[in-house]
């Protein structure tokens, strides 16, 4: 692999593990995905109520927008939508996609925040884990390193964890900020991803969960089936 051979010498070993399976049948070059998902959320740590969804996702260089479709119960439909884009997070809930129920645009907590959930959902489009997208490793152990992401005035660094295999098995960082009330909070926060399969010469996982920290355990909130993803070239 030309990515592999002119940066394994600078690169953490599992950082090398991870891009020679991920791009095991492919040249690295810069790629869009676009993925369907279905799956469960809940609103908080605390909610007892798991509510379905219906998920579209685009994920290019320094850029992502997820919109979904919520079941509420009773016919009722929220929709929701996050983004990064332009240095920028936002994100908004509209009732059955007309109604504005909340916004919000920018932050320095959101931007943040959004920035962290970019990069630690790379393994869904590898291209944006690469040097060449900004991203700059650094070593812990044979299992472990982070990767850190500066776009404008935005930074953040998440710590991946690697299988023998080489896949990404967990995105941790030990503060992302949440919204509680009309503030933020920085609490722990980690992704886990498994189910990995080919899509066209790429290795991607097509399952994901999400969840924050509570008393030194992870209480998931969001849960995801990737349905449909595919990668074209930019």
């Amino acid at each position: 692999m030309v990515l592999v051979l002119v940066i394994a010498m600078t690169l953490p070993t599992p950082v090398n593990r991870y891009f020679e399976f991920v791009f095991a049948d492919s040249e690295p070059a810069p790629m869009q995905a676009k993925l369907n998902q279905t799956g469960t959320l809940r609103t908080s740590t605390t909610a007892k109520r798991w509510l379905p969804f219906t998920a579209r996702q685009l994920i290019t260089t320094r850029h992502f927008v997820w919109q979904a479709s919520v079941l509420m119960g009773l016919g009722v439909r929220l929709t929701v939508k996050d983004s990064y884009h332009h240095e920028q997070g936002s994100g908004s809930i509209k009732l059955f996609n007309v109604v504005s129920l909340a916004s919000q645009v920018g932050g320095h907590e959101l931007n943040t925040a959004a920035l962290q959930r970019y990069l630690a959902e790379g393994p869904w489009n590898p291209w944006v884990l690469t040097p060449e997208a900004g991203v700059e490793w650094s070593p812990i152990d044979d299992d472990h390193a982070v990767a850190t992401l500066r776009d404008g005035a935005n930074a953040a660094s998440i710590t991946f964890t690697f299988a023998a295999n080489g896949a990404i098995t967990k995105a941790f960082t030990e503060g992302r900020y949440a919204k509680q009330g009309k503030g933020y909070r920085l609490l722990p926060w980690e992704g886990r991803f498994s189910d990995y399969r080919t899509e066209g010469a790429v290795h991607v996982p097509f399952f994901g969960e999400v969840g924050w920290y509570v008393n030194n355990r992870l209480a998931p909130v969001w849960q995801g089936q990737i349905e449909h993803i595919t990668h074209t070239l930019l």
